[in-house]
């Protein structure tokens, strides 16, 4: 499908009559930007195609909670001469036979105390009573409504998401319409009421009062899961309101200095641990001084002291081995005597021990340094171990530098503590904050126990329609059961059960070719490293959780933006898997978006998302380097201008002042 026109006739803030024309022939120039401020119509122009679409079956509508009649009365321009409005849209339909262009056209008048619209429809130019009767039957062949929000959607919407956790309601449905659920739910529900129409017809008492009374526990069961659902959306929303509040809670604590209020108490206890540990370790020191540290101050002096002392221990063992050796040198000059030696043999012989002994009589008459016993020498020698200074001296750095780290710390928690409060606004902040926290962890509380009981009536519910499945076969099987009530009973309870059965299975395949979509659209748009590796979705909650390289579920360490990007993924993946082929509408896609990840959203997403992409942007998103990473992509500039005279806006083609063009 293209949008090719959308034309405003005194509808909401456009006084006048106001058309946009999409359609483009160049397959490249995909993109149509529409630029506005704030509060200037771009979201008029989503709900005008949405209304031309939808009528009051329209999303806008539904979260107006206002009556159709209500709604459009809204949307007639305040200035309109004749009190009425209409919108016309134009699409151009592929086929496989031809291209059907279609033109809606709807228009109301605020004459009457209630308003109802007029639809119009054209087919190939030529008006079209029967397809304008039966134009809701049409449209959501071409875009169920269910869908809608995947192709049309606003930059607000993008934020819900991420905030939720991807687990809303929102969410779930929009994968049970695109798996088509729904269908199969509505058919269930078709199934037991022609089962139950036919239970008049059963003669087998037994078995039609317990069939009456599961049906009624049924029916009972499933009002209390449709109650304990609509109460968990309200705690959901309650969670939200609250959410919010605290962070505007925790800004005003943070501008009043409450930081420091609040963590007095730690750095105080903080202050006196680093005292402690400094205390000790200075005591290490003073301990190590007392010992054999000095010494080190004089590592020249003791170098010398220990060479000395190895000469005098060797003066000392030369003393008391010289005497020996001479007296066996006698001996030995002796015996050679009566040895068959050579002259020069006993020659060489006898110079080699008259050498040894000249050296130890050298070494013993030399001048000790110190008179120390040799277990003294031994004490120096170890004192003055170089493994044993240099491990000393490795502890004594490692021991200075956690002293100068300690004092650092030590300094900047007495900074910090030498600061001023104002102490009873931060308390009054600080108590607020606290009374937001108990309520949040009350409402999570209240949530967590409310999906216990979900769970735990949808067994009830389960074991209870398997109960009346197996109590309508055997009615079906009964000999009094009338023939035609006995075959109707028996084929619902075949097609019920077969249904369950189908929709599980289905839900399982869809659902994990589309974790695997959503997987890969977000590594499209992020294009770059992310802790995030794959969304895998729950077949049975539709709940998505997101893992890790390492398989583990990631909880908080994704960063704002790419909760952001992942948002983006999920409708990207959803549109994808739908097999519709439809444009894209985005209002204010980037107002959330930080812009280390504005870039990735430009680049790789906007020009594919679909053949036709339709942007609504304010002056702070597209502009600059971010206009010109879109520029040969876009097909046509629309700028919403305002009149504070005539308080209407009307749109003119071009862009914000500055923009690259």
């Amino acid at each position: 499908m293209i949008l090719k026109e959308l034309t405003l006739y005194d509808f909401g803030i456009f006084s006048g009559k106001h058309s946009i024309k999409f359609d483009n022939s160049n397959s490249k120039e995909n993109i149509i930007l529409i630029g506005g401020l704030n509060g200037r119509g771009k979201t008029t122009i989503l709900e005008a195609i949405l209304l031309a679409l939808y009528g009051k079956r329209s999303p806008m509508i539904t979260e107006s909670n206002l009556s159709y009649s209500a709604y459009l009365r809204k949307t007639i321009n305040n200035r309109s001469p004749n009190n009425n409005a209409y919108i016309s849209l134009q699409l151009s339909i592929p086929t496989s036979e031809q291209v059907l262009d279609i033109d809606i056209k709807r228009y109301w008048s605020a004459e009457n105390s209630r308003i109802t619209d007029t639809l119009q429809v054209w087919r190939n130019s030529h008006q079209d009573k029967y397809l304008s009767k039966n134009w809701d039957t049409f449209v959501e062949e071409l875009l169920p409504v269910g869908i809608s929000g995947l192709f049309f959607f606003d930059g607000e919407k993008i934020s819900r998401l991420a905030e939720d956790n991807y687990t809303s309601e929102e969410v779930q449905d929009s994968i049970k319409a695109l798996l088509g659920i729904n269908v199969v739910d509505r058919l269930l529900i078709d199934m037991k009421r022609l089962a139950q129409k036919k239970q008049n017809n059963i003669e087998d008492p037994k078995i039609k009062e317990e069939l009456t009374e599961k049906q009624k526990e049924l029916s009972e069961t499933e009002k209390q899961i449709a109650k304990s659902k609509q109460e968990r959306a309200n705690l959901k929303t309650k969670l939200m309101r609250q959410e919010n509040l605290m962070k505007e809670k925790e800004q005003d604590f943070l501008r009043q200095g409450g930081t420091l209020k609040a963590n007095r108490e730690t750095l105080q206890e903080r202050k006196k641990t680093l005292s402690e540990e400094l205390s000790v370790i200075k005591t290490d020191l003073i301990n190590a001084a007392s010992g054999p540290l000095p010494m080190l101050l004089v590592q020249s002096l003791l170098d010398k002291i220990k060479e000395n002392t190895k000469k005098d221990e060797s003066a000392i063992i030369a003393g008391h081995v010289s005497n020996y050796i001479e007296d066996y040198n006698e001996k030995l000059s002796a015996a050679f005597e009566n040895i068959e030696l050579s002259t020069a043999q006993k020659k060489q012989i006898k110079q080699l021990m008259e050498h040894e002994e000249n050296r130890l009589k050298t070494q013993k008459s030399s001048e000790l340094h110190f008179s120390l016993s040799p277990v003294s020498l031994q004490l120096i020698d170890e004192t003055m171990s170089y493994e044993n200074n240099k491990e000393i001296i490795g502890d004594l750095k490692e021991k200075i530098a956690k002293i100068h780290e300690y004092e650092t710390e030590k300094e900047q928690v007495e900074n910090y503590l030498h600061v001023d409060t104002e102490d009873m606004q931060v308390e009054k902040a600080l108590n607020k904050i606290k009374e937001l926290n108990a309520s949040i962890n009350e409402i999570e509380s209240k949530i967590e126990a409310i999906d216990k009981e979900i769970d735990r009536l949808d067994n009830i519910k389960t074991q209870l329609e398997s109960r009346i499945q197996t109590l309508t076969r055997n009615a079906a099987e009964a000999e009094h059961t009338e023939e035609d009530a006995k075959r109707i009973l028996k084929y619902a309870a075949i097609t019920q059960e077969k249904m369950h059965e189908f929709k599980k299975k289905l839900t399982v395949k869809k659902v994990s070719e589309l974790s695997e979509r959503i997987t890969a659209s977000f590594h499209h748009i992020i294009g770059k490293e992310s802790l995030l590796s794959r969304v895998e979705i729950d077949p049975n909650t539709l709940y998505l959780s997101i893992y890790d390289e390492e398989g583990e579920i990631i909880k908080s360490q994704l960063s704002a933006g790419e909760k952001q990007i992942l948002s983006v993924a999920i409708l990207w993946g959803l549109a994808q898997s739908s097999g519709y082929k439809l444009p894209v509408i985005i209002d204010t896609p980037l107002g959330r978006l930080d812009s280390s990840h504005r870039a990735n959203f430009i680049s790789n997403y906007l020009p594919y998302a679909s053949h036709q992409v339709i942007i609504f942007s304010t002056d702070e998103e597209l502009h600059d380097n971010y206009l010109q990473l879109l520029q040969a992509h876009i097909h046509k500039k629309y700028l919403l201008n305002y009149n504070e005279n005539t308080k209407a806006t009307s749109v003119v083609e071009g862009y914000f002042q500055g923009a690259a063009s």
